[in-house]
């Protein structure tokens, strides 16, 4: 167990449960507060004005709180007491491809498997809603470790993209393509 894990579980108590399922409209602002913080601190690849930009325009909360409820596209929150501990974003492409937009776990409730189980509920979702595939952009080198144990292939680099940070392009294909996708 890692040391920040330790702490965590001491704080929370060992046999605590955590749970996952979708954000709920009245969770937006709790959501949020954990997103700002894990944005300006766990990015250091994106300059802090680009942060900024980000949290202004294309994540604030009101673009958020309409993706709550809506059938192509899910906030998945981690819960222990109450309390979010963790996200996933996803926004449903078409063609039966889901793409992560942002997973983050709360300093101090990393290495706990918390990030794992947020993309096991994220397969779970996908196959419910008819997709096949799951993509990853992440600006961080290390998260493609995190990813490739549990169970994605690497697809390349994308040279300078947004805001002209790498990206690190992974996918996971998690069962066939359903017939559905071909339908006009």
């Amino acid at each position: 167990m890692f040391p920040l894990g330790k702490k965590f579980l001491k704080k929370y108590n060992q046999s605590m449960r955590i749970t996952i399922s979708t954000l709920k409209e009245k969770e937006i602002a709790d959501f949020y507060q954990l997103f700002k913080k894990i944005l300006k601190t766990d990015f250091p690849e994106f300059s802090l004005r680009v942060r900024e930009v980000q949290l202004n325009r294309d994540f604030t909360k009101n673009n958020f709180l309409k993706m709550v409820g809506k059938k192509d596209e899910a906030i998945m929150v981690a819960r222990t007491k109450g309390e979010i501990i963790g996200f996933a974003v996803l926004g449903k492409d078409k063609g039966g491809v889901v793409q992560l937009i942002w997973l983050g776990v709360k300093r101090g409730a990393r290495n706990i498997g918390i990030g794992s189980r947020l993309l096991k509920a994220l397969e779970e979702w996908a196959q419910t809603h008819q997709c096949h595939c799951l993509v990853v952009n992440t600006e961080n080198k290390r998260n493609v470790a995190f990813y490739l144990k549990r169970g994605y292939d690497y697809v390349g680099v994308q040279k300078e993209a947004w805001y002209g940070v790498n990206e690190y392009l992974l996918q996971k294909n998690i069962c066939k393509p359903f017939k559905s996708i071909f339908k006009i």
